[in-house]
């Protein structure tokens, strides 16, 4: 007789696979209410895709409720000692019962039977009549190591006639968060410092050899920023504002415009801009008193009319919303250009669609191309929340390429906003892991709203200075915001760095450690025989002083990271980068410490003919005592 076939091993990582050939492959059904109906056939041949067989689910009668319907597929107890990434994929198909049914979806949930079927995690697919593969991943911690955790399809919000097959439990082992966090400062010397060597040269571009330079860093490359309002949004007394802007100054360098630049309020009636845009002006010439950069600066512009349904712009025929739309974005980003050099275009885009599903997803596309006709310098950034803080990666993933797509259009989506809110502790695991995800995409991550609520005011300074530590040693991360600075108001309750009364939270205290103590550079030296300073520093703006008795050199130089060509190898090189110092003083005499007394003598006959030729002119010079800040380069 022959010998039956062996089947062929599954892929690596892929622990189950479920083709429903002749066998249920352990999936069962069961509804908890009797307000629905259905039928459900496992293998059956009418939900192949391939092979003979799969399974079958006709929903007659929705239950309105998408668990109280459930296709119970097989536990998986995850083993390895680490943490693992569960990666569960299926293709499925639906027809609709009537054309003008919604469109029906399927929500996966992942349950721990161990802790009395606690849900871990949960996404709403969206189906299509076409064949198509999906995917839920969700990340499972080590305390869930030896438990049962079961998937389940729920099928009782829509009507339809559900096909599924080849579902396939894949599992990969990823790196702990914590420990990679505790390798957080090699990342942070590699990503955010370099070594630099500062050249100090007189007028006759000498170098300066003698001396005490002193080199402070002033403001980081990388903005750390708080969200803010104009003094009419934030519900203040005018007392209470001055206090607020003056503690802002206190710990930031960097701002977002949150609220007042979202059409619904900077435009609240029709063609009546000029109070807010007044408003706005006013804030921002604030930061510009602060010598904030443009660049450092940031707004949220739009959210698809989900905040307000009755602001007029919901009223508008699509033509006109087109017409609108277009209009506001050149007004608005032509009367800040250079003065707000980041827009979050449009915010959640990916849960908020009243506007594209009404106008479809150009006018989403088309937003992105006006403002970058507006301000062709702005970065211009997506924005989504709860990326950051679910079990399941799907929003990261979805997110990943929904910009990707746009990308692809050549969209000029320059950069990935991500609201970090959190309830609680902060997994590093998860926040490390959804940045992974994001990083693909190969263009900044700023990370906005950031704010950490539910927790003690000891244990919010921790986890907030953890969530630092990880964005600000990831690749990805270009910038952070904090939502909120003050409790007072705070629609986050304590998620502020200062209590309702003023007082400063332990947090305050935290993060002013980390950026004015841990991540700061202060260097004071000798100068050398080359006249130069050398340092390894944090990319930003520097005060320098170079003092030789009563002679002052002084100003500021920015020490940059490389050229964005070379981005991707920032950090520490083998040959420092030389910036130069234009000092205004006086050169003087230099003799190498080998010079005999004939050369001496010779080059003093020298100086001294050059010096009578030009006696008319040294009588009407005087030694610099305190020169003015001077304009610095880099020596290429």
């Amino acid at each position: 007789p022959m010998r039956s076939p062996v089947a062929s091993a599954p892929p690596p990582g892929v622990v189950a696979l479920l083709g429903f050939e002749g066998t249920d492959d352990g999936v069962t059904s069961q509804k908890t209410a009797t307000n629905g109906t259905w039928v459900v056939s496992i293998p059956d041949s009418r939900a192949a895709h391939t092979g003979a067989h799969g399974v079958y689910v006709e929903v007659t009668t929705a239950w309105r409720v998408p668990n109280l319907a459930q296709l119970l597929l097989p536990r998986y107890v995850p083993r390895a000692g680490r943490e693992t990434l569960l990666h569960l994929s299926f293709y499925a198909r639906v027809e609709k019962m009537r054309s003008t049914d919604p469109r029906p979806t399927v929500t996966v949930a992942f349950l721990d039977l161990h802790k009395n079927f606690e849900q871990l995690g949960a996404e709403v697919v969206p189906l299509t009549s076409d064949w198509q593969m999906h995917y839920v991943v969700i990340d499972l911690k080590p305390v869930h190591v030896g438990h049962s955790i079961r998937p389940y399809l729920y099928l009782g919000m829509h009507t339809g006639i559900y096909s599924f097959d080849d579902i396939e439990y894949k599992e990969i082992e990823i790196e702990d968060g914590m420990r990679w966090l505790q390798r957080a400062p090699e990342r942070i010397k590699r990503r955010r410092m370099g070594k630099f060597e500062l050249a100090f040269l007189d007028r006759e571009d000498w170098p300066i050899d003698y001396g005490t330079a002193k080199i402070s860093l002033v403001r980081h490359a990388f903005p750390f920023g708080v969200s803010l309002r104009t003094l009419g949004m934030s519900g203040l007394t005018v007392e209470q504002y001055q206090w607020y802007l003056t503690t802002v100054a206190r710990h930031f360098w960097s701002g977002t415009i949150q609220e007042q630049m979202q059409w619904e309020a900077y435009e609240p009636r029709m063609d009546q801009v000029q109070e807010t845009q007044r408003a706005v002006e006013e804030l921002l010439s604030w930061s510009d008193a602060q010598h904030w950069r443009g660049s450092e600066m940031g707004a949220a512009l739009l959210d698809g009319g989900h905040a307000s349904k009755e602001h007029w712009s919901n009223k508008l025929a699509c033509p006109d919303l087109k017409a609108r739309l277009h209009e506001r974005l050149l007004r608005d980003l032509r009367a800040f250009s250079g003065r707000i050099g980041r827009y979050e275009v449009w915010q959640g885009a990916l849960q908020w669609r009243e506007w594209l599903e009404r106008c479809g997803d150009e006018l989403f596309d088309n937003a992105y191309r006006w403002a970058n006709q507006a301000d062709a310098g702005a970065t211009l950034l997506s924005s989504e929340d709860n990326v950051l803080n679910t079990l399941t990666l799907t929003k990261a993933e979805a997110y990943h390429n929904m910009v990707w797509g746009l990308r692809a259009k050549g969209v000029p989506v320059r950069g990935v906003g991500v609201k970090a809110r959190f309830n609680g502790e902060v997994d590093a695991s998860t926040v490390k892991h959804r940045l992974d995800v994001l990083e693909e995409l190969q263009i900044p991550v700023y990370i906005t709203q950031f704010s950490i609520e539910g927790l003690d005011p000891a244990k919010h300074a921790y986890e907030l200075e953890k969530f630092l530590r990880i964005a600000f040693s990831h690749e990805a991360v270009a910038g952070v915001t904090l939502g909120e600075l003050w409790d007072y108001g705070n629609p986050h309750p304590g998620s502020g760095l200062y209590g309702e009364s003023r007082q400063p939270k332990p947090a305050a205290a935290r993060i002013d450690d980390l950026w004015r103590r841990e991540w700061h550079t202060d260097v004071t030296q000798e100068m050398d025989s080359d006249g130069a300073v050398h340092l390894d520093a944090f990319y930003g703006l520097y005060a320098y002083e170079l003092r030789a008795g009563d002679r002052i050199c002084a100003g500021e130089i920015e020490l940059t990271p490389p050229s964005a060509e070379a981005a991707k190898v920032y950090g520490f090189h083998e040959r420092p980068r030389t910036f130069v110092v234009k000092c205004d003083w006086e050169g003087h005499v230099h003799f190498p410490v080998w010079a005999t007394p004939a050369l001496i003598a010779l080059t003093m006959v020298a100086c001294l003919i050059s010096c009578y030729r030009k006696r008319t002119d040294l009588l009407h010079r005087q030694g610099q005592v305190r020169s003015k800040p001077i304009r610095t380069s880099e020596e290429e």
